[in-house]
């Protein structure tokens, strides 16, 4: 079994009449007249306290401002679900716009593209402006199977359009394989032990539920991953998000069928061998891709929250065992005495420290 899905998606996004000394844009003035003063805020509370974040709240979203900008955006903004970046002004070129976006792949597996794209950007038109153009800049595809594990001299049986391969192992098995680079190639493979991602970093234990729902063995799951730069899509001519999702299917095929095939070594040439009869199916992932919703934010977190108890447990035994104390009623009584003196000395408390990060988690 297969599941195709969206794993990341960065768009660029021009906003009209954005930064135009003689069009003012009134939603944009009012939105960096706000930011400017929160970001220094920000640097001057985060000086002080390195674990120190700065929480603001437009239209409803809850973000993360970071005291500091990157290359063209003076301020970046974060949540669970979203990445926004925003540029003060707007750049010399015209092919730089004003607005980076990057919508995180638990909430593409939860909300699906369309409604994830549709909350952020009619966010944007509310609060940033009306938007005149759209990039994308990054999108990656990715196929869950069930069907397809490799080993080590799988590694011969690959050709394609890369020029350099790494295989990664853990535990002397073959646990990750790499085709291209992001650094040097418009389009880059991963092919990974997605059931031992998952299982080492304990993170996202909702996949498997996932994999339970569509009639994946979850003990053997590995994902095709193929990222695609803004460098590759500007070659075929595809900008616009609606663009690129319009031609997902058209993607793929090229990714799984001229950028990299699987093949069976059935000839002298590898140029002359079959497809493996595994990577056909693969090939055919996104023929009737429609990004639906495939798990509730519900699911999400209470998976990612059972997922800390194993770590939790360690600390407080660990502490526990070093203040040699048995009780576990007492062991919690002096946690918390101890963690109110820790927040108040942090000029915070349980209360506010909850509430902020239950702010950063979007509905």
């Amino acid at each position: 079994m297969n599941i195709p899905m969206i794993d990341t998606l960065c768009v660029t996004v021009d906003i009209r009449n954005y930064g135009y000394k003689d069009i003012d844009n009134k939603l944009a003035i009012d939105i960096l007249s706000y930011l400017g003063p929160q970001k220094e805020e920000a640097r001057i509370k985060t000086s002080e306290n390195v674990n120190y974040k700065h929480l603001i709240e437009i239209g409803g979203q809850s973000f993360q401002l970071l005291q500091n900008g990157s290359l063209g955006y003076a301020y970046i903004l974060h949540n669970d679900a979203y990445e926004i970046r925003i540029a003060q002004v707007r750049s010399k070129s015209e092919k730089n716009y004003p607005v980076y976006i990057k919508i995180k792949q638990d909430y593409l597996w939860a909300k699906g593209i369309q409604e994830s794209w549709q909350i952020v950007k009619e966010w944007i038109i509310k609060h940033v402006g009306e938007i005149k153009a759209t990039k994308v800049n990054r999108i990656d595809l990715c196929c869950h199977t069930d069907e397809m594990q490799l080993n080590e001299s799988d590694i011969d049986t690959f050709e394609g359009r890369y020029q350099t391969d790494i295989i990664y192992r853990f535990k002397r098995q073959i646990s990750d394989m790499v085709f291209g680079s992001r650094t040097t190639g418009k389009v880059m493979c991963r092919i990974y032990d997605k059931t031992l991602e998952v299982n080492q970093k304990k993170q996202k234990l909702w996949f498997f539920d996932v994999w339970k729902k569509k009639g994946l063995n979850a003990n053997m799951v590995w994902n095709i991953e193929f990222e695609i730069s803004r460098e590759f899509l500007k070659e075929v001519k595809l900008d616009e998000i609606e663009e690129v999702l319009a031609n997902l299917k058209t993607l793929w095929t090229y990714c799984t069928q001229s950028w990299l095939l699987k093949k069976n070594l059935d000839a002298t040439r590898l140029t002359r061998c079959s497809t493996d009869v595994r990577w056909q199916v693969i090939q055919k992932a996104f023929d009737s891709f429609e990004g639906a919703k495939l798990v509730t934010r519900e699911q999400q977190l209470d998976s990612s929250a059972m997922a800390l108890i194993p770590g939790t447990i360690g600390h407080i035994t660990s502490f526990a065992a070093k203040a040699d104390i048995t009780d576990i009623n007492r062991v919690f009584e002096i946690i918390k005495s101890h963690g109110v003196r820790y927040l108040h000395s942090k000029e915070s408390n349980y209360a506010q420290v909850i509430e902020n990060k239950m702010a950063l988690i979007a509905d």
